[in-house]
C-alpha cells in the first residue's frame, strides 16, 4: 500500500501527474493540503485532511475514493467521483468548480456547512 503522512501544518504537492490509486494521502495538520495537477488520479484511495483540502486539476478521478477535509475547495477541468465519496466535515461552504463533466454517479457529495 502506498502512503503519504504529513503532521505539518501545511503540505503541498505538485506535479504533471499526481497518482494516488488505492494509496492513503493523510494530512494531519489544521493548515492547508494543496494538490495540483494537469492529471490527479486516486481512483480506490483516501485522502484526507484535518484542515483544507485545496485541489486544482486539469482532469480528478477519485471513483471509489474517500475524500475527506474539515475545508473542501476543488477546482477541476473535468471531475470523476464514480462511487466515491467527498465530504466536507466543518461549517464552511464547500468550494467545488468543474469547468468540464462532473460525473457523480453512485457517488456522495456531503457538506455540513
Amino acid at each position: 500500500m502506498r502512503r503519504i503522512a504529513s503532521n505539518g501544518v501545511n503540505l503541498s504537492l505538485k506535479a504533471a501527474q499526481l497518482s494516488n490509486r488505492a494509496g492513503k494521502l493523510e494530512h494531519a495538520g489544521q493548515g492547508q493540503l494543496r494538490l495540483e495537477a494537469d492529471a490527479l488520479q486516486a481512483a480506490g484511495g483516501s485522502v484526507q485532511s484535518n484542515g483544507t483540502l485545496q485541489v486544482n486539476a486539469g482532469a480528478a478521478v477519485l471513483d471509489d475514493a474517500s475524500t475527506v477535509a474539515e475545508h473542501i475547495d476543488l477546482k477541476a477541468g473535468n471531475l470523476s467521483n464514480r462511487n466515491g465519496e467527498i465530504i466536507q466535515t466543518g461549517d464552511q461552504a464547500m468550494q467545488l468548480d468543474v469547468a468540464g463533466v462532473l460525473d457523480n454517479s453512485g457517488g456522495t457529495l456531503a457538506n455540513s456547512g
